[in-house]
């Protein structure tokens, strides 16, 4: 009965570092070119009716070509600041209780834009109120894991060939299961890239291919036929967020006889829970990528993988490239969770950055292979020594 008279503290403070960490690998599709990890992360000072204060982190990673632009008038980490301080005014103004503020969590609904900033909000309230009740995530969520052990996959970015080919062969290497294929608009690049992939890994090996919203409709045709003589039925996202109808080219490619027997992933089209029951009722894609970083944070996530599974479409657990321990732990809580994720992409830390914000490497082993994390609240704690050393930028928001 105690905790029914506890109250989460009032949030007193937010402070977000813009980090800038090396990747030991320049990552490259079609989007953009990245060498190292931009992630924002918060960190949220609350103080209980007790008068102890606690500390809780979380992590943005901001992406206009997905989610769109915050404010094109005042800079990115200014933006940022005065949307988490919006983000957080329900927790400013009065003590609630646990209960309470995971119901605020579940049922926020900003604008697309400030998903990711929800997703640094919502991950360390989530941190606090684990380190408040003295539980770890499954306790808090009053959940149990579907699963104690998840494998993840590996990604190929576009890469020239040598740089390619030492990838695969580690990916071999290690047992990774499953890759993830970036490619482009040449077609070109395209074969000479999955014929490598096909020599080294096989002719039986778990492919998809992700475009990132690369594609004309020609080119799409094209491609299609392409993937289907290397075994490859799964690609992602190859036209980018558009507005939905018949005439729209995901909709015309569906019913093309080039989409025979493909299916289409949604990625940047697939942004809430409408956007999911939109592309069943339109039968456009056929699977989802969730994405942490994308869809809101944890909680989102796993209204996403219902709402899929309600709608008969397949899904999977993803990541954005650069994200650091503490998207790897909450990632690593969503997977577990989901019912049936058919693939699981994150926890890439020590393997692509030069260096992290956590006191844990939550990178995955052998075959792709990570456990889940019990008894250590949300799975991670930060070293602000590190945190200072890969910060670029920050700034108070309040």
């Amino acid at each position: 009965m105690a905790n029914l008279y506890k109250y989460i503290m009032i949030i007193k403070s937010a402070e977000i570092f813009q980090l800038k960490i090396p990747f030991k690998l320049g990552f490259s599709h079609s989007s953009a070119d990245r060498f190292f990890s931009d992630s924002m992360v918060l960190k949220l000072e609350g103080k209980a009716s007790d008068g102890k204060v606690y500390t809780g982190w979380g992590e943005a990673v901001l992406r206009e070509y997905v989610s769109g632009a915050i404010d094109q008038h005042a800079s990115l980490l200014e933006s940022a600041g005065n949307a988490v301080t919006g983000l957080l005014a329900p927790f400013r103004d009065a003590d609630h209780q646990t209960h309470i503020i995971l119901e605020l969590l579940r049922t926020m609904i900003p604008e697309a834009k400030l998903l990711p900033l929800l997703c640094a909000v919502e991950t360390a309230m989530l941190d606090i109120l684990c380190r408040f009740e003295n539980k770890d995530i499954y306790e808090l969520l009053e959940r149990e894991p579907e699963r104690t052990q998840l494998i993840y996959g590996g990604t190929l970015p576009m890469l020239p060939a040598p740089a390619a080919e030492k990838l695969l062969k580690a990916y071999k290497m290690m047992g990774i299961t499953n890759l993830r294929i970036k490619i482009g608009r040449n077609s070109d690049y395209n074969r000479s890239t999955l014929t490598l992939v096909r020599q080294i890994m096989g002719d039986e090996y778990d492919l998809k291919t992700d475009t990132n919203a690369g594609w004309t409709f020609g080119q799409a045709e094209e491609n299609l036929l392409m993937l289907r003589e290397f075994g490859i039925h799964i690609v992602e996202e190859p036209f980018g967020r558009e507005a939905r109808g018949r005439d729209s080219l995901i909709s015309r490619l569906s019913r093309s006889e080039a989409a025979d027997g493909m299916i289409f992933m949604a990625d940047e089209s697939a942004l809430t829970p409408d956007d999911i029951r939109a592309a069943a009722a339109e039968k456009t894609f056929g699977m989802i990528n969730i994405r942490l970083a994308k869809n809101g944070g944890l909680l989102k996530a796993l209204d996403m993988a219902e709402t899929a599974a309600e709608a008969g479409l397949d899904y999977m657990c993803g990541c954005h490239v650069g994200e650091t321990g503490i998207l790897s732990a909450a990632g690593r809580a969503a997977a577990s969770l989901m019912k049936a994720p058919v693939y699981t992409d994150g926890s890439y830390d020590s393997h692509l950055l030069s260096g992290n914000i956590t006191t844990e490497d939550l990178s995955f082993g052998q075959g792709g292979r990570a456990q889940i994390i019990r008894g250590r609240g949300t799975g991670f704690e930060i070293d602000e020594n590190k945190l200072k050393g890969f910060t670029d930028e920050r700034i108070r928001c309040f």
